[in-house]
Formats: C-alpha cells, structure tokens, sequence
C-alpha cells in the first residue's frame, strides 16, 4: 500500500468514527429513539382496564363519584354516587376511559412547577380525575388543564388541545384527545330512559289524563299490502291518523329525558297527585312514565315504573307528549 493509500485509508477511519459518533446506529433509527421516550401515561388503565371499580372527578364548581355495580346482584353496570346510585351515562363514562388511556407523553410541554398557573393545571383551579381499583390501587390520577390559545387569523384549522398533568408530576403535557369531564352529578345520569331504541319498534302509543278528559291512545298497524305501517287512533275514537302524528310522537318519547335525580323512591310524597300517565309498546313490553306536581323552574315531577327514583322533567317536554284529541283531530283535517 502506497503512502498515499494508507493516508486515504486513516482518513476514511477518522470519518467513519465520528459518523459513529454521531448517528449511534447501535441505538436504533431517530424514530425508534423518539418512540422509546413516548410512554403510555397510565398503562393500568390498558393493563388493568377490567379492574375499574371506581372513577372521582373533582373540580372547584362540583364532585362526580362513578361506582362500578357489583356483579352477581341486581345491579347497573356504573352508578352516580352522588344521584342515589342511579345508573350512569355509560357512553360517556367510555368516552373519558378511553381517552386517558390514550394519553402519552409525546407532546411535552414544561416540567417546571412555575409554569402550573401559566397552564391552569393547578389542583385549585382545575379539574381532576382520579381512577381505582377495587382495592383502592390508583390506576390514573390526571389533572386537565385550560384550552391552548390558537391565532384565529393563521388561517389553519382550529384544533382544541387541552394542558394535562399527572397529579404526582410538575411534568405538563399537551393532549388533543383529552378535555376536562363534566363534575355536575345529573349530566352523568343515564336519564335518556329509550336511548337509541329505534322508533319502528314502537307499536302503541298512550296517554291517560287524570286531570282531564285528554286520554288517547294511538296503535300501529300495516296497510292492507304490508307496504307500510301506519297508525290508528283507538281511542276515545277509532280513526286513522297521519302518520307524521304517530312519528311524532315516538320521536319525541324516544328523546324524552329527565332534568334531575331528585330522589331514590317512587313513593317520594313530593310526586303529588298523578296528572297523566304515558304507556309506550315496545314490542311486547310497556314503558310507564307518570307525572305529578309542579317541581319548581318550569319543571314537573315524574317517576318511571320500574326505577326507584325521583325526577324532574322540563315542563316543555311533558308537554310534547300531552296532545289533545282535538289537535290531533285537526292536524288530520289540515
């Protein structure tokens, strides 16, 4: 090898060593390295996810407590401590489990404690989810922080993304697929009492005034080639109605939704005296929702057969169902 060759060679040396240096390829790619940094930010929660038992969310303007039932019992699956053990909004229950789940540690904002005010993610100011275990193991404990500010005039599309912190860090975090729950104990209630119940299996619809002469009640039928259902007014008369009526109608039981948890028991003295009683014919089964006395702010007091407990229903929505004949009878002249 030539003098030349080998200064080549010490040369090729030098450069392959300091690439080494550099790129590290024993460490893996830059993609691998950064994606060994991103954790889960509550792996229990994916470990452990069956072993939910209890969920506390805690803010200065309310307290949610969400109990799993327990199992071999007659039982809900969740309910709101804080509402007499009424069953709980499941679809949103799940929606925040997945979510915190779904935390990582990607997006790294600030781990100095100076900067909690700046973020909101002060235990006195924000809001904060704790999650357990039968045993009382904590599996998540999460401090959710204010909406990041965005420049309205930068012409990109608004993205909420809100500051998080796990309680036992100073470390903030920035999530897009996180914000702060609910802590009023009545939006957890699951108070939609046909939730997702389609209207075609509604067969019968009927009201009993017992404060008047308004009882009616409607009952679906097929036309004479099965085309079509359509419904038929049974009584005080036999006629048939526009169909619109009878839709109507089943839409609006089907959305019909209590206010408030008042109380655990239909024998509640505060129910007062029964003004109307709605029988729904789902199938084969019969909802039965009754409603009594005034309950204050436009609202009226009711019970649902079946669950032992008090609500108060808005006044306009009790309404939607209390059509008279005589409307009814109109809308079918127009």
């Amino acid at each position: 090898m030539s003098f030349r060759d080998k200064k080549l060679f010490l040369l090729f040396l030098m450069l392959f060593t300091l690439a080494l240096s550099v790129h590290r390829p024993w460490e893996g790619s830059a993609h691998t390295q950064t994606s060994a940094t991103v954790l889960a930010m509550f792996p229990g929660l994916n470990e452990d996810g069956d072993q939910i038992a209890m969920i506390e969310i805690v803010s200065p303007s309310g307290m949610v407590t969400l109990q799993r039932g327990q199992q071999g019992k007659r039982d809900y699956p969740w309910k709101v401590v804080q509402r007499f053990g009424h069953p709980a909004d499941l679809t949103r229950l799940r929606h925040l489990l997945d979510s915190m789940a779904a935390l990582t540690t990607a997006d790294l904002v600030s781990e100095e404690k100076s900067s909690h005010e700046t973020y909101q993610v002060e235990k006195s100011r924000a809001t904060r989810v704790r999650v357990l275990n039968a045993q009382g193991v904590i599996l998540a404990d999460l401090v959710g922080g204010g909406l990041r500010s965005q420049d309205p005039t930068s012409g990109r599309d608004a993205v909420l993304e809100f500051y998080i912190r796990p309680t036992a860090s100073s470390a903030v975090y920035l999530a897009g697929n996180y914000s702060a729950p609910l802590t009023s104990p009545d939006d957890w209630c699951d108070t939609w009492f046909l939730r997702d119940l389609e209207t075609a299996r509604i067969q019968t619809l009927e009201r009993e005034d017992l404060d008047g002469t308004e009882s009616w009640k409607l009952v679906r039928t097929l036309t004479e080639d099965s085309s079509q259902s359509v419904w038929q007014m049974v009584a005080p008369v036999s006629r048939e109605v526009p169909a619109f009526v009878g839709d109507s109608f089943a839409y609006s039981v089907v959305h019909f939704r209590a206010a408030e948890v008042i109380g655990a028991s239909i024998e509640d003295p505060r129910l007062g005296q029964v003004t109307d009683i709605f029988r729904v014919g789902i199938d084969d089964d019969v909802l039965e929702m009754v409603f009594g006395a005034p309950a204050g702010e436009n609202r009226r007091y009711g019970i649902v057969r079946g669950l032992p407990f008090l609500y108060a229903v808005a006044q306009h929505d009790v309404e939607q169902l209390r059509q008279s004949v005589r409307k009814m009878q109109v809308l079918d002249e127009d």
